[in-house]
């Protein structure tokens, strides 16, 4: 695929649009595009948190520990083991926590149904409690599976994230902006794992996202990863790539289809999209 004409937008993708549209035409193609990448953003920022946060609890040996770690403005995040649950768990509470020029808030928690890191098989559980990025609700469970079976394979992960997750505007218990749900993510550490820090972390990830929009059945969306696609005749390769210095992802390629509209095709650039409209039949 290669984009033409393109409209291009850049700067700091803070917050998903909060103004929800009386009828569904005035949800305008920026707005899909830009809330379907940030959606994928926050998502990911839930995946690397809880993974980090079994990797803390392994480097603990999974026995009961609280540890603090700083940030600027006195920001902080902890790490608290608890034995005494079942299963055994590690929650990790945002007081608050910048990463990615996005505000993380409230806590996670991730369920340890067997005690190993980074073996075959092994599963984590991840719950939101009162999670918020950017001051909205993000809401749901994801289920985390180690994949890796050579010890010189990258990590890989598969990532679902099951139904009823969603990010809701700001404030308890208000109005869905965009509902998600992976049933097949893979994520593949493709640099940084020879260190316990994230800072150095560099995540592929592959995978189809579905959902509706605005709670609108008309925006019932499917979001998935292009093969390719190209780039000042640059071949890339259409998964998301996600680095610790980009809001949104650094690079990959999406298309994302509505019933009764056109499809949007669109490319990220971590400081702003390039994106396309598609024809298609409609029926």
């Amino acid at each position: 695929m290669k984009l033409k004409n393109c409209i291009i937008f850049i700067g700091a993708l803070l917050a998903l649009s909060q103004c929800k549209p009386k009828e569904e035409e005035q949800l305008s193609n920026i707005e899909i595009v830009r809330d379907n990448a940030l959606a994928a953003s926050y998502f990911h920022a839930v995946f690397r948190e809880a993974e980090y946060a079994w990797a803390m609890a392994n480097e603990n040996g999974f026995k009961e520990f609280e540890e603090t770690e700083k940030g600027e403005s006195n920001f902080s995040r902890t790490y608290k083991f608890d034995e005494n649950t079942t299963p055994k768990s590690v929650t990790v509470t945002f007081n608050p926590w910048v990463t990615n020029d996005l505000l993380l808030t409230g806590s996670i928690k991730v369920e340890l149904p067997e005690l190993f890191y980074r073996r075959a098989d092994m599963k984590a559980n991840i719950k939101l409690p009162d999670f918020a990025i950017n001051g909205q609700d993000v809401v749901g469970t994801s289920e985390l599976q180690y994949l890796t079976k050579g010890e010189d394979e990258n990590d890989q992960y598969s990532f679902k994230l099951l139904n009823g997750s969603a990010i809701h505007e700001e404030g308890y218990n208000v109005s869905v902006l965009i509902s998600a749900s992976i049933a097949n993510g893979r994520y593949e550490r493709i640099a940084g794992g020879e260190t316990l820090k994230q800072n150095d972390d560099v995540w592929k990830y592959t995978g189809t996202m579905t959902g509706i929009l605005r709670e609108i059945p008309q925006l019932t969306y499917t979001n998935a990863l292009l093969s390719e696609y190209y780039l000042n005749d640059i071949r890339y390769e259409g998964a998301l790539i996600f680095t610790m210095t980009c809001t949104i992802a650094s690079q990959g390629g999406s298309n994302i289809a509505i019933s009764e509209r056109s499809d949007i095709q669109f490319v990220h650039d971590c400081s702003g999209i390039l994106f396309e409209n598609v024809k298609h039949n409609i029926k």
